[in-house]
This record gives C-alpha cells, structure tokens and sequence, in this order.
C-alpha cells in the first residue's frame, strides 16, 4: 500500500482543513484506518475516557518504513490520486489529513511491520515539540498500532473544557464504537477501559443470525420483541435490518457500512414509510444500505456523515415503492389502503346506513344473547338471525369476490407469534377479504386493519383459538366453509355483538344480496295485529 503525496489540484478539490477537536473524532479516523487496512480484529484501549490515551492495535497489513513518515503529512495518501477516483473509492478516508492533525495537538506513536519486514518501525513526536518526529526500529507483531496521548495538552484551554464534561466525551465514544461494531460484522472487537476488558464482540459467522445476539447486547434484550425483518436485494441497492416497535430509542441507518446523519434522505424516506405504512409513531429501526458510490456524492462534510444523491427524486420514489412491495405484496394477497373504505367513524355512509335500517326495519327493541336483532316497525315485529347473515355474507364476498359492505379500520399493527405450520396464503387471502388484514411471515401474524365487526376483540386470544381450531380441520375437503362457520361463531356467540354493528350488517346485507327466496332464511316477521286478533278469536 504505497503512499504518495496527491496532485495540487486533487489537494484543492477535496481538501477540508477541519481541526480535531474532540477524542471520539481521533478515534473515528483510526478506527476507519484499521479497517481500511483489512484488519480482522482491533483492539481499543481508553483512560480517562479517551483524554488521557487513545490506543488502537490491529493485525492489518501494515506500513512500511518508506510509507510511514508520510503517514504524518498532509495530502498523502494511498487511497486516491485523482478526484475522479472519489466516484469508485471504497475506502473510510481518503484526504490524507487526519494523522498529520492527531500529531499536532498530541504526542503520537504509530508502530507499524508489514507482513515481509523482519521487524516493524516506531514513529514519534517529541513531547515538548508536537511537529518534531523521530523513527526507530520496533519488535512487534504484523499490524499497527497508534497511541495519542495527552490530547490538546498544547491547548490547555480546549483540554479543560473537555476535562470538566469527560463523562460526555466518553458517552460519544461508547456511542462510536458501538456503531463500528454494528457495521463490521467479521472484525473481532475488544474494548479496553482503563486497561481492564469492558466489552469483547467476535465477528460474526452468520451475520443473518447472529446479527440479533449482536444488537440485543448492545441494546435492550427485549428489543426483539416486537419487531420485523427486512431483507430487499435488486439491481439499484440492498437492504437488511430490523425494524423495532414500542421503541423509540434507536434510528440508525448504515450506507456502505459507514453510519450517516438522521438529516439525511434516507432518514426521511424511513420513516415517512413507517409511520404512512404501518401507522406507528414509537419505532426503532437499524437498517444497512449498500449502494453503488457512482450514484452517491460522499465528499459533502469531511466525517463522510452527510450523503447526497446524485438523483434524489428517483431514490425517494424508488426505495419507498420497494419497501411497500415488500412488506405488502411478497409471496401474499392483500387488499390494503383502498378508496373504497371508510377510515373515519363519522362518514356520511353510517348514518345512510342506519337511516336505511330504521326505514326498511324499524326500530331496535332488543338482542337476544348477541344471536338474534328484534326491531318494531308498522305494527310487525322483525327477528333477525345475526349469525345465518354474517355467515352467509362472508361465503358470498369469496364467491363474487366482492367485500364492498365492509367497513374497514386501520389500527396500530399488532405482531403475534403462530406455532401453527399449516397456515398457506390461501387461508391468509380469505381472512383479508372477510375483513382482517394480515400479513403472515416466519411465524408472525401482523395484524394491520380490521372490518367494523372485528373491533374491539381479544385478538390473541382469537388466533391463539383460530389457529388451534385450523389444526384439526386442516385436511377436511370443505375447509374454508367451516373457517368462515367457526369465525361467524365466534364473533356471534362469544364476544358481544352490539346494535350498532348489527344495524351495520344488516342494511348493507339486503341492500347488496336482496334475494327473495333467501329471505326467511334470515329473519322472521311476526304481526302484532294479527297475533293479537287469533289472541281475541281464540
């Protein structure tokens, strides 16, 4: 890896001349160092949360004698040579003036043998004259090692300030290492605190996997309980992750592994798809991004924070649509956000509806035990057979494929976990056109919208039953019949049916399905004048 001093006119283009100012940035840079030279395991030792010494030891491949006095002067570097370069580089850093800046206002060492050297080379400073170096010889293992101590002591103004708020200099830099170690999943980490062992994370083998063990002891172990996974790959851009719910602590996107800043569009477009999507304002996510560097402008700020896109528009359209066709259409029917639905209570629809009622049917007397509507109108009293109608409305929508009387409800997605193999998508696109809308994946049931005549029931305890009840009528040769028996059951005997719903039901049903032969099977008329003049002959 030979380092060279960039052209003049590259040095013009992308030079930034930013001081260091706190330690978490020292370490940010040689952090991104190691890594760039292909370590697998890196060592971080901190005292007196970083102000005292920063010492960062990787197995890289190292430096050799020539290229480490160059190290330490600005504008040389073995990442680029011309700008056009930046469209293509891979790298962390790529300006060449970070070390030169660590070594001004610190007394710095970088130790560094490559893998054909017999022995490695130590370049320091002296300690009275930050800009004076010295080089010798040094016994050590392949790989670098770089100490920075007393940082900003050349700036007694500067060190005090950092000295009297060190407990929050140590907070950004657990925060920073954390977020390497979220993004480097084959880099075995070590963290030292005052010399003792604070944290170790081994790479990962299995990053689908073990990423979760990762994240949960970092964070919260119960992060995971209630959450969903997300894993996209086509010709623009990748993306995996998790997005977490009822946790409103964690919003990290990582592009290219490199962490960016929550201004960035990337942060729009996530969370305008979740809360538009899902209907939650108390999330989390940690989602990585892997996008080709020509459609990227990564030279805006010199921490590599802030991301532009050459396109944004395009990307806006382009990574919100995919999300949508992941979550709503893979594998799954849905019927989902459609025009003919009503989300609001107070629609004009209701109160036609039940006007409709009080016309044909009258008014409401009494319900017999959720089963049975009396209403009185015009001397004749009208029973209706709630559980007959539901029954028979929901066979018909799968028979016509046509559910325009339901009332829908957009609710807060509700996650449950099934341990029933014999959920198939079939079973799943009937119970999204009766009116529950579900998404089932891995196990999961995610509870999305519900019709008027499912709200306000025990969900968990309806597919903990539904799904016991599916077990023992799996192979029976008339299936959907009897799920669409047992939920009209259910939802008639066990949980109370009001009169509101049945009003609902009701006019919608005879409106739509008015067959005249059907008619008694779903409700019997009784005269009261009738009733009362055999009562008076008898």
């Amino acid at each position: 890896m030979k380092i060279y001093l960039l052209p003049e006119d590259t040095i013009r283009k992308i030079s930034s001349g930013e001081f260091i100012n706190r330690p978490y940035k020292i370490l940010k840079e040689l952090l991104e160092n190691s890594i760039d030279a292909l370590s697998n395991e890196i060592k971080i030792y901190l005292f007196n949360f970083g102000l005292d010494i920063i010492k960062v030891i990787d197995n890289g491949i190292g430096i050799s004698k020539i290229d480490i006095l160059n190290t330490i002067k600005r504008h040389f570097t073995s990442k680029i040579y011309y700008f056009k370069d930046l469209s293509k580089i891979n790298t962390f850093g790529f300006r060449g003036e970070a070390l030169s800046c660590i070594s001004s206002i610190s007394n710095f060492n970088i130790i560094s043998k490559t893998k054909k050297q017999d022995y490695g080379w130590n370049l320091f400073n002296e300690e009275n004259n930050f800009l004076k170096f010295n080089i010798k010889p040094f016994l050590c293992n392949k790989g670098t090692i770089v100490l920075v101590k007393n940082i900003f002591s050349n700036i007694p103004i500067l060190r005090n300030k950092l000295l009297l708020q060190k407990y929050n200099e140590w907070l950004l830099l657990r925060k920073l290492i954390y977020n390497f170690i979220l993004c480097n999943h084959n880099i075995n980490f070590y963290i030292y605190k005052n010399n003792n062992l604070f944290r170790k994370y081994i790479s990962l083998n299995n990053v689908n996997k073990d990423i979760k063990l990762r994240i949960s002891s970092i964070y919260n172990k119960n992060i995971f309980v209630n959450c969903l996974s997300i894993n996209i790959k086509n010709f623009y851009f990748c993306c995996y992750g998790y997005f977490f719910f009822d946790y409103n602590t964690i919003k990290i996107i990582f592009l290219n592994k490199r962490i960016i800043s929550n201004k960035n569009l990337l942060y729009f477009i996530i969370n305008n798809f979740v809360e538009n999507f899902f209907f939650y304002k108390k999330y989390s996510y940690i989602l990585y991004f892997n996008i080709s560097n020509i459609y990227l402008n990564i030279n805006i700020v010199p921490d590599k924070t802030e991301i532009s896109f050459l396109d944004s528009s395009f990307w806006l359209k382009k990574i919100y649509k995919e999300f949508c066709l992941y979550f709503r259409y893979k594998k799954i029917i849905t019927i989902l956000n459609k025009k003919k639905k009503y989300n609001n209570y107070d629609n004009i629809c209701y109160k036609t509806d039940i006007y409709y009622f009080i016309k044909k049917f009258g008014f409401i007397l009494y319900n017999i035990n959720s089963y049975y509507l009396c209403s009185y109108i015009k001397s004749k009293i009208f029973v209706f057979n709630l559980f007959r109608i539901f029954n028979y409305i929901n066979l018909m929508i799968l028979r016509k494929n046509d559910n325009n009387f339901l009332i829908i409800k957009n609710i807060n997605p509700l996650i449950f976990f099934v341990n029933c193999n014999l959920v198939n998508y079939n079973i799943i696109y009937l119970l999204n056109k009766i009116g529950l809308g579900i998404f089932y994946k891995n196990k999961k049931i995610i509870l999305r919208y519900v019709s008027l005549f499912f709200l306000n029931i025990k969900y968990k305890l309806f597919f903990k039953r539904f799904f016991s009840f599916l077990e023992n009528i799996y192979y029976d040769k008339y299936i959907y019949k009897k799920i669409i028996f047992w939920i009209s059951k259910y939802l008639i005997y066990i949980n109370n049916w009001n009169n509101y719903k049945s009003m609902i039901l009701i006019s919608n049903f005879y409106r739509l399905y008015n067959e005249k032969n059907k008619k008694n099977i779903f409700f019997y008329i009784f005269n009261l004048k009738k009733i009362f003049l055999y009562m008076l002959i008898k």
